[in-house]
């Protein structure tokens, strides 16, 4: 398993390298062309050359980090999981002060028992999308724990969550949005990604043997839930997680 394990790095390492190699080329050509001061058409197909580049070589770098989520060596220690979220809103601390978008942690986190650098893409990606798909103002972004969330007919025990009160997703996508490189609305409305930060957290959530859902309809925002391995069990009660209210949920 290890041999095939490293064969199979190796493989998409190589194949990573060998497809970027011709599609740097291919950017730096459609950038020396466009330095030639050519026509309007000429010029506007010479940048689009150049933002597919780009967008393609981004998706050979997911699918690579994709592919090596279930076989990449980590470790585990004891996570402080509300120092993880504060870490998450330093690294969007320009974008919400531009924005004057709130992040509040509603309840007190229990720590758990993971691989510290893998909290911190669940927590970064959740937070990212919640900011991103949100046209609210103020963008509200609510991080929590509840003893218990119930999705349809499921339910998960011991579930954090991010909420926000973004545009929402259509029921009919729930499960769709968790695939790799799926985007359910255009770049130029939400700016340029792959699709595929859910998938990464998915995966993620997944080997930690921990579940994951979501609640939304559109225009109402999203509730991520996702289990993680507590660090220590404890009594809580059982308090569902807390709503936005009316005015920031439909702003």
């Amino acid at each position: 398993m290890e041999r095939s394990n490293r064969a199979l790095d190796e493989f998409a390492y190589v194949a990573s390298h060998d497809l970027k190699e011709p599609l740097r080329g291919i950017t730096i050509n459609a950038n020396f062309l466009l330095r030639e001061k050519p026509s309007a058409a000429v010029k506007k197909r010479g940048q689009r050359i150049v933002e597919l580049g780009v967008r393609m070589e981004n998706l050979i770098s997911d699918l690579l980090r994709f592919s090596r989520l279930g076989r990449d060596k980590h470790r585990e220690a004891i996570v402080d999981t509300e120092m993880v979220v504060e870490k998450s809103r330093k690294l969007f601390e320009e974008f919400t002060d531009e924005t004057s978008a709130q992040l509040t942690i509603d309840a007190k986190l229990p720590d758990v028992k993971a691989d510290p650098a893998r909290v911190l893409t669940v927590y970064q990606n959740l937070i990212a999308n919640a900011l991103k798909y949100n046209k609210s103002g103020p963008k509200v972004i609510q991080v929590g724990f509840t003893d218990c969330a119930r999705i349809g007919d499921k339910e998960i025990a011991d579930a954090f969550y991010v909420r926000d009160n973004g545009i929402g997703i259509d029921a009919k996508f729930h499960d769709k949005v968790f695939e790799i490189f799926t985007r359910l609305n255009s770049s130029s409305d939400f700016g340029p990604g792959t699709g595929a930060g859910l998938a990464f957290v998915k995966r993620i959530v997944d080997e930690w043997g921990g579940d994951f859902g979501v609640t939304s309809s559109p225009g109402k925002g999203s509730t991520f839930f996702f289990s993680m391995p507590l660090s220590k069990r404890t009594k809580r009660s059982a308090v569902p997680a807390p709503e936005l209210s009316e005015r920031s949920a439909h702003e």
